[in-house]
């Protein structure tokens, strides 16, 4: 069969006896675009002459049949469905609205066509607010109306006025003002004019104070429990207060439940008493679990830990992880302080850690005592002293090194969107110091810094970037253990290298870590479906002793998957001087 090519519109057709075919498609398509129309649900409502705020509100004010309807019902279901639109219209200030309703379609297949205008709206013209209590309610009230929708001059909407109505009485009630209640609320309208006058006097009464707390446990005592109140005896009734002390009595890491009541039925002489019911958490929890990185092969954990090891809400943790180069077994002791126990608190820690590369192998030996605290604007500061003692061998040559190193670290993570956060910070230093005249084998001066940030534009737009950078300052850098030393490259690093293969060579050739490291990385990230997204990035830095050490730099693309266990990041790279695609996996949230 020949075809031949149409000259305006590039379609294909049969030349001869074929186009019967045509025909006959096109037979059918009008046959389907028919029967598409006689199977309309019967019921179908097409609205015009609305916005769409205005289209939604008839539309969940009126009664649309759900069955076809009768021909001789019809006039009468025209003029229902007309009255019920023109009066969902007032409440949204529009009281001379005109609706007209036609029916399309056969007797089984109804097709209603409503044409509405809404005509001219009412205006608010005069908005009297009377508030009648003490000066701090007052004030908080005053704070809270200039919040409100409702304005003179603005379109009256009797929907925004019972929600203005309901801000402030909550607001009072919220803030302790448990009698508040409005003297007079109204709303006049008149037709004709189309105006509109409001009338709100709200009367808040006496400001009443929290009571007794009463905690309905026995896993700690009432001294002990009262660690995590925020507030202060006999402070004024704030219902955010309350919540701040249910998110920090679940934050805690004791408790699997946690319901804080307020019992405003018992209150009296301006008191309210409040009970706190919580649920501990079992006395152990074990969890094993296993995972993959690129850079570490699979992996081994194991978790053992007692929430609440005695009356004094004391932590134990046993914690170990095994992977091809990085086994670990360490011991975790936790001590909660009296003042803020959900964020500060006294640790002592004991580790074992062996660690294998190519050409660098060590076994570490640490205890490390810690006081943990929070403290301004999301910061957290650590306070470290550490003794560690490690055998070490890079190339052919094996030491020992033990040091005692004072420290301090601050970390800071801010994030927005959970487990798929849209924006994000993260920002962490750390110092550590040590020398021979405190029973140190060297001199050492250990820095580290990083930070990242994530932003989302438009929705489907990702821009990741992340710095890091670190120094050794010492009088004999052959003794710095291998840990201490600094190595690049690998899927947190600089992608398109082999896990930590950047750094100084030995005499020997072998890698042996260097006393400076620079790194970055940018990084764009497009969704083209709700759980997948296309990157492109690329990565660049070294791990050096001589400034005048090359930089690396990867680029190359991926696919970012929220899969059901978590985010997981496939990577493909290469250096821009090497002919070699490397493959990395990454299973585990941004931050």
């Amino acid at each position: 069969m020949q075809i031949r090519r149409h000259a305006a519109f590039g379609f294909f057709y049969p030349r001869a006896g074929c186009r019967f075919c045509v025909v006959a498609l096109f037979s059918l398509a009008v046959l389907a675009a028919t029967l598409s129309v006689a199977n309309t649900p019967a019921g179908q409502l097409i609205v015009t002459g609305l916005t769409p705020e205005q289209e939604a509100q008839v539309r969940g004010f009126i009664s649309v049949p759900d069955t076809a309807v009768d021909f001789d019902n019809r006039p009468q279901m025209a003029r229902q469905l007309e009255r019920e639109s023109i009066r969902s219209l007032e409440v949204l200030g529009y009281y001379h609205a005109k609706a007209q309703l036609k029916f399309v379609g056969r007797e089984f297949s109804t097709i209603m066509q409503l044409r509405i205008d809404p005509g001219v709206p009412t205006v608010i013209t005069d908005f009297e607010f009377e508030l009648d209590g003490p000066e701090d309610a007052i004030h908080l009230l005053n704070r809270t109306r200039t919040q409100l929708p409702l304005k003179r001059g603005a379109v009256l909407n009797h929907q925004l006025y019972e929600e203005s109505k309901n801000l402030l009485f909550n607001t009072a009630r919220n803030h302790g003002y448990l009698e508040a209640h409005f003297v007079k609320s109204q709303v006049l309208v008149n037709r004709d004019a189309r105006t509109a006058q409001m009338h709100i006097s709200l009367q808040t009464g006496p400001r009443y104070r929290l009571g007794k707390i009463d905690f309905d446990t026995s896993l700690f005592d009432q001294k002990t429990m009262e660690r995590w109140l925020p507030f202060g005896k006999g402070a004024y009734y704030d219902a955010a207060q309350l919540h701040t002390l249910s998110y920090q009595l679940q934050k805690s890491g004791y408790f699997s439940s946690v319901k804080v009541t307020p019992e405003l039925s018992l209150a009296s002489d301006g008191v309210v008493p409040v009970t706190v019911d919580v649920e501990p958490k079992p006395e152990n929890l074990l969890s094993i679990g296993a995972g993959f990185a690129s850079d570490t092969g699979p992996r081994l954990r194991g978790n053992w830990l007692r929430p609440h090891h005695n009356r004094f809400g004391h932590r134990l943790e046993l914690n170990s992880s095994i992977s091809e180069p990085r086994q670990e077994l360490s011991a975790h002791y936790s001590i909660p302080y009296e003042r803020h126990p959900t964020t500060n608190s006294f640790s002592a820690r004991l580790g074992l850690q062996n660690s294998r590369t190519d050409d660098t192998y060590a076994q570490q030996r640490s205890v490390e005592i810690a006081d943990h605290r929070q403290v301004g604007r999301g910061w957290r500061r650590d306070l470290v002293l550490r003794w560690e003692s490690e055998r070490f061998t890079t190339g052919d040559r094996t030491q020992q090194t033990t040091l005692l190193l004072p420290g301090i670290s601050a970390f800071k993570t801010t994030t927005e969107g959970g487990l798929y956060p849209k924006s994000g910070t993260q920002l962490h230093a750390r110092v550590l110091a040590g020398g021979t005249d405190f029973h140190s084998d060297i001199n050492l001066q250990h820095f580290t810094a990083s930070a990242k940030v994530l932003h989302q534009f438009k929705r489907r737009h990702d821009i990741i970037a992340r710095t890091e950078i670190g120094a050794i300052v010492t009088n004999d850098f052959e003794r710095v253990p291998v840990s201490h030393r600094f190595f690049a490259g690998g899927h947190s690093s600089i992608r398109g290298f082999a896990f930590q293969s950047i750094s100084p060579l030995d005499s020997n050739g072998a890698l042996a870590g260097g006393r400076f490291l620079t790194t970055a990385s940018f990084e764009y990230n497009y969704s083209f479906l709700p759980d997948w997204s296309v990157a492109g990035f690329i990565d660049t830095g070294r791990a050096y002793n001589d400034s005048s050490a090359p930089f690396h730099t990867g680029i190359g693309t991926g696919i970012r998957w929220r899969s059901p266990i978590g985010p997981v990041r496939m990577d493909l790279a290469s250096g821009i001087d090497s002919d070699t695609i490397r493959f990395h996996l990454a299973i585990g949230p941004q931050f």
